[in-house]
Protein backbone atom coordinates (compact mmCIF):
# COMPACT_ATOMS: atom_id res chain seq x y z
CA UNK A 1 0.00 0.00 0.00
CA UNK A 2 1.24 3.71 -0.77
CA UNK A 3 0.11 7.05 -1.58
CA UNK A 4 -1.17 7.45 -5.37
CA UNK A 5 -1.80 11.30 -5.29
CA UNK A 6 -0.87 14.16 -3.20
CA UNK A 7 -1.91 17.22 -2.50
CA UNK A 8 0.47 20.02 -1.02
CA UNK A 9 0.33 23.72 -0.41
CA UNK A 10 2.10 25.41 -3.15
CA UNK A 11 4.38 27.16 -0.62
CA UNK A 12 6.42 24.29 -0.22
CA UNK A 13 5.54 22.25 -3.08
CA UNK A 14 8.92 22.81 -4.63
CA UNK A 15 10.92 21.14 -2.07
CA UNK A 16 8.85 18.30 -1.23
CA UNK A 17 9.16 17.52 -5.44
CA UNK A 18 12.74 17.67 -5.06
CA UNK A 19 13.00 15.67 -2.30
CA UNK A 20 11.12 13.04 -3.74
CA UNK A 21 12.75 12.46 -6.42
CA UNK A 22 16.24 12.78 -4.98
CA UNK A 23 14.48 9.54 -2.68
CA UNK A 24 13.50 8.02 -5.50
CA UNK A 25 17.03 8.31 -7.37
CA UNK A 26 18.65 6.79 -4.50
CA UNK A 27 15.74 3.09 -4.83
CA UNK A 28 17.00 -0.05 -5.65
CA UNK A 29 14.69 -2.01 -8.03
CA UNK A 30 14.90 -5.91 -8.54
CA UNK A 31 14.18 -9.12 -7.39
CA UNK A 32 12.56 -8.52 -3.83
CA UNK A 33 14.25 -11.84 -2.35
CA UNK A 34 17.00 -9.44 -2.37
CA UNK A 35 17.31 -7.95 0.72
CA UNK A 36 19.02 -4.35 -0.70
CA UNK A 37 15.81 -4.12 -3.78
CA UNK A 38 13.30 -1.48 -2.15
CA UNK A 39 10.99 -1.77 -5.49
CA UNK A 40 10.15 -4.87 -6.96
CA UNK A 41 7.84 -5.77 -10.20
CA UNK A 42 4.57 -5.10 -10.82
CA UNK A 43 2.09 -8.01 -10.81
CA UNK A 44 2.40 -9.31 -14.54
CA UNK A 45 2.90 -8.20 -18.15
CA UNK A 46 0.13 -6.78 -18.91
CA UNK A 47 0.02 -4.58 -15.65
CA UNK A 48 3.20 -3.34 -16.92
CA UNK A 49 2.01 -2.34 -20.24
CA UNK A 50 -1.09 -0.70 -18.63
CA UNK A 51 1.27 1.28 -16.02
CA UNK A 52 3.14 2.53 -19.07
CA UNK A 53 0.09 3.66 -21.06
CA UNK A 54 -1.10 5.87 -17.76
CA UNK A 55 1.75 7.37 -17.44
CA UNK A 56 2.03 8.32 -21.36
CA UNK A 57 -1.82 9.44 -20.72
CA UNK A 58 -0.42 11.84 -18.11
CA UNK A 59 1.87 13.43 -20.63
CA UNK A 60 -1.05 13.97 -22.89
CA UNK A 61 -3.34 15.40 -20.65
CA UNK A 62 -0.75 18.28 -19.23
CA UNK A 63 0.76 17.07 -16.42
CA UNK A 64 4.05 17.94 -15.91
CA UNK A 65 6.47 14.34 -16.05
CA UNK A 66 9.39 15.20 -13.00
CA UNK A 67 10.70 12.04 -12.87
CA UNK A 68 10.50 9.58 -15.70
CA UNK A 69 10.85 5.91 -14.58
CA UNK A 70 10.54 4.31 -17.90
CA UNK A 71 13.94 5.44 -18.28
CA UNK A 72 15.44 3.30 -16.02
CA UNK A 73 17.40 0.49 -16.76
CA UNK A 74 15.50 -1.92 -15.26
CA UNK A 75 11.96 -0.85 -16.45
CA UNK A 76 14.07 -1.87 -20.25
CA UNK A 77 15.03 -5.37 -18.65
CA UNK A 78 13.68 -8.37 -17.70
CA UNK A 79 10.85 -8.66 -15.67
CA UNK A 80 7.81 -6.98 -15.25
CA UNK A 81 9.66 -3.38 -13.82
CA UNK A 82 8.30 -0.08 -13.43
CA UNK A 83 10.67 2.77 -11.57
CA UNK A 84 9.40 5.07 -9.64
CA UNK A 85 7.45 8.16 -11.77
CA UNK A 86 6.59 11.53 -9.99
CA UNK A 87 3.94 13.81 -11.86
CA UNK A 88 2.97 17.16 -11.01
CA UNK A 89 0.89 19.68 -11.92
CA UNK A 90 -2.20 16.83 -12.14
CA UNK A 91 -5.64 17.98 -11.73
CA UNK A 92 -8.54 15.63 -10.59
CA UNK A 93 -9.30 15.72 -14.68
CA UNK A 94 -6.84 13.52 -15.69
CA UNK A 95 -6.63 9.63 -15.79
CA UNK A 96 -3.97 9.33 -13.35
CA UNK A 97 -5.74 11.27 -10.66
CA UNK A 98 -9.18 9.40 -11.63
CA UNK A 99 -7.77 5.50 -11.34
CA UNK A 100 -6.08 3.66 -9.22
CA UNK A 101 -3.11 2.74 -11.05
CA UNK A 102 -1.28 -0.04 -8.44
CA UNK A 103 2.47 0.67 -9.50
CA UNK A 104 5.25 3.33 -8.51
CA UNK A 105 3.58 6.45 -10.07
CA UNK A 106 2.81 9.27 -8.00
CA UNK A 107 0.88 12.15 -8.48
CA UNK A 108 1.29 15.58 -6.95
CA UNK A 109 -2.05 18.00 -6.90
CA UNK A 110 -0.85 22.03 -6.00
CA UNK A 111 -3.44 23.61 -3.61
CA UNK A 112 -3.53 26.93 -1.94
CA UNK A 113 -2.48 27.11 1.96
CA UNK A 114 -6.36 25.84 2.59
CA UNK A 115 -6.58 21.99 4.47
CA UNK A 116 -10.28 22.56 3.45
CA UNK A 117 -9.34 22.67 -0.32
CA UNK A 118 -7.41 19.89 0.12
CA UNK A 119 -9.82 18.08 2.16
CA UNK A 120 -12.61 18.89 -0.72
CA UNK A 121 -10.27 17.82 -3.63
CA UNK A 122 -9.16 14.69 -1.99
CA UNK A 123 -13.17 13.78 -1.11
CA UNK A 124 -14.12 13.75 -5.10
CA UNK A 125 -12.09 10.95 -5.86
CA UNK A 126 -14.13 7.83 -6.18
CA UNK A 127 -12.05 5.63 -4.04
CA UNK A 128 -11.35 5.87 -0.27
CA UNK A 129 -8.95 3.34 0.91
CA UNK A 130 -6.99 5.18 3.12
CA UNK A 131 -5.66 9.20 3.48
CA UNK A 132 -3.37 10.90 5.48
CA UNK A 133 -2.16 13.93 6.53
CA UNK A 134 1.52 15.14 7.45
CA UNK A 135 1.25 18.31 10.29
CA UNK A 136 1.97 19.45 13.57
CA UNK A 137 -1.12 21.27 13.47
CA UNK A 138 -4.22 19.78 15.90
CA UNK A 139 -6.56 21.84 14.68
CA UNK A 140 -5.59 20.44 11.85
CA UNK A 141 -5.77 17.28 12.65
CA UNK A 142 -9.11 17.46 14.04
CA UNK A 143 -10.83 19.24 10.62
CA UNK A 144 -9.19 16.17 8.83
CA UNK A 145 -10.37 13.29 11.12
CA UNK A 146 -13.95 14.64 11.09
CA UNK A 147 -13.85 15.97 7.11
CA UNK A 148 -11.93 13.57 4.64
CA UNK A 149 -14.07 10.22 3.15
CA UNK A 150 -11.60 7.38 3.54
CA UNK A 151 -11.49 4.08 5.46
CA UNK A 152 -8.36 4.46 6.91
CA UNK A 153 -6.62 7.53 8.10
CA UNK A 154 -3.17 8.43 9.50
CA UNK A 155 -1.35 11.28 10.67
CA UNK A 156 2.32 11.69 9.78
CA UNK A 157 2.49 8.22 8.73
CA UNK A 158 2.66 7.65 5.20
CA UNK A 159 0.78 4.32 5.20
CA UNK A 160 -2.39 4.28 7.34
CA UNK A 161 -2.86 0.13 7.35
CA UNK A 162 -3.84 -0.94 11.13
CA UNK A 163 -3.31 -4.40 12.53
CA UNK A 164 -5.62 -6.93 11.39
CA UNK A 165 -7.50 -7.26 14.70
CA UNK A 166 -8.68 -3.26 13.89
CA UNK A 167 -12.13 -3.32 12.12
CA UNK A 168 -11.50 -1.26 8.60
CA UNK A 169 -12.24 -1.27 5.03
CA UNK A 170 -12.22 0.97 2.16
CA UNK A 171 -14.80 3.21 1.24
CA UNK A 172 -16.73 3.80 -2.15
CA UNK A 173 -15.00 2.24 -4.98
CA UNK A 174 -12.15 1.24 -3.10
CA UNK A 175 -14.56 -0.97 -0.58
CA UNK A 176 -14.23 -5.05 -1.82
CA UNK A 177 -16.69 -7.80 -0.64
CA UNK A 178 -20.58 -7.12 1.22
CA UNK A 179 -18.68 -6.67 4.40
CA UNK A 180 -17.24 -3.47 6.39
CA UNK A 181 -15.29 -5.63 8.98
CA UNK A 182 -12.04 -7.33 9.62
CA UNK A 183 -11.03 -9.09 13.25
CA UNK A 184 -13.22 -10.01 15.28
CA UNK A 185 -16.05 -7.60 13.56
CA UNK A 186 -16.16 -10.67 10.64
CA UNK A 187 -17.54 -12.97 13.12
CA UNK A 188 -19.35 -10.58 15.79
CA UNK A 189 -21.67 -9.18 13.11
CA UNK A 190 -23.07 -12.86 13.47
CA UNK A 191 -23.79 -12.86 17.31
CA UNK A 192 -26.98 -10.81 18.85
CA UNK A 193 -25.78 -8.83 21.51
CA UNK A 194 -27.26 -8.64 25.41
CA UNK A 195 -26.14 -6.04 27.75
CA UNK A 196 -26.66 -7.40 31.21
CA UNK A 197 -26.84 -5.22 34.84
CA UNK A 198 -26.78 -6.04 38.58
CA UNK A 199 -27.04 -4.53 41.03
CA UNK A 200 -25.29 -5.38 44.61
CA UNK A 201 -25.40 -3.05 47.13
CA UNK A 202 -23.67 -2.42 50.49
CA UNK A 203 -25.02 -4.96 52.61
CA UNK A 204 -23.93 -7.47 50.33
CA UNK A 205 -20.38 -5.67 50.88
CA UNK A 206 -21.36 -6.12 54.83
CA UNK A 207 -22.23 -9.69 54.30
CA UNK A 208 -18.60 -10.35 53.07
CA UNK A 209 -16.96 -8.97 55.58
CA UNK A 210 -18.44 -11.29 57.98
CA UNK A 211 -17.39 -14.38 55.81
CA UNK A 212 -13.19 -13.20 55.57
CA UNK A 213 -11.85 -16.16 54.46
CA UNK A 214 -14.69 -17.49 52.05
CA UNK A 215 -14.96 -14.36 49.93
CA UNK A 216 -13.51 -15.64 46.30
CA UNK A 217 -10.50 -14.50 45.07
CA UNK A 218 -11.50 -12.69 42.60
CA UNK A 219 -15.04 -11.75 43.36
CA UNK A 220 -16.28 -8.10 42.75
CA UNK A 221 -18.55 -6.02 44.90
CA UNK A 222 -20.34 -2.86 43.63
CA UNK A 223 -21.20 -0.07 45.35
CA UNK A 224 -24.25 1.74 43.75
CA UNK A 225 -26.34 4.70 44.04
CA UNK A 226 -29.61 4.44 45.74
CA UNK A 227 -31.38 6.84 43.04
CA UNK A 228 -33.38 5.32 40.06
CA UNK A 229 -31.96 8.16 38.11
CA UNK A 230 -28.35 7.68 38.64
CA UNK A 231 -26.59 4.03 38.01
CA UNK A 232 -23.41 5.07 38.79
CA UNK A 233 -20.69 2.47 40.75
CA UNK A 234 -17.12 1.66 42.13
CA UNK A 235 -16.13 -1.64 41.39
CA UNK A 236 -13.68 -3.11 44.60
CA UNK A 237 -11.91 -6.61 44.64
CA UNK A 238 -13.54 -8.05 47.65
CA UNK A 239 -10.19 -9.92 48.06
CA UNK A 240 -8.86 -6.62 49.13
CA UNK A 241 -11.86 -5.79 51.24
CA UNK A 242 -11.86 -8.87 53.79
CA UNK A 243 -8.00 -8.22 54.57
CA UNK A 244 -8.53 -4.79 55.26
CA UNK A 245 -11.06 -3.19 56.69
CA UNK A 246 -9.63 0.45 56.82
CA UNK A 247 -9.18 -0.09 53.24
CA UNK A 248 -12.98 -0.99 52.60
CA UNK A 249 -14.43 1.92 54.84
CA UNK A 250 -11.61 4.16 52.34
CA UNK A 251 -14.26 3.36 49.93
CA UNK A 252 -17.16 3.70 51.76
CA UNK A 253 -16.25 7.28 52.91
CA UNK A 254 -15.77 7.96 48.97
CA UNK A 255 -19.33 6.52 47.95
CA UNK A 256 -20.72 8.38 50.49
CA UNK A 257 -18.82 11.50 49.75
CA UNK A 258 -19.96 11.10 45.82
CA UNK A 259 -23.46 10.79 46.52
CA UNK A 260 -23.77 13.57 49.72
CA UNK A 261 -24.44 10.39 51.96
CA UNK A 262 -23.89 10.83 55.36
CA UNK A 263 -20.85 13.03 56.66
CA UNK A 264 -17.95 14.10 54.34
CA UNK A 265 -15.13 11.83 54.87
CA UNK A 266 -12.57 12.93 56.46
CA UNK A 267 -8.33 12.39 54.89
Amino acid sequence: MAAAVVAVEEEVADDLIQKLVDESNELVIGNGINEEVFLGPVIREEHKERTLQYIQSGIEEGASLIRDGRKDHETNGKGYFVGPTIFDHVTNQMKIWQDEIFAPVLSIVRVSSSLTEAIDLSNQSKFANGACLYTDSASSIREFRENIEAGMLGVNIGVPAPMAFFPFSGWKDSFYGDLHANGTDGVEFLHKKENGHRSLYVSYMQRIMKKKNAAPAWETAFLLSSSQKVRVFIVIPARICTRNHSFYSFFISIYQHIFEIGPKPQY
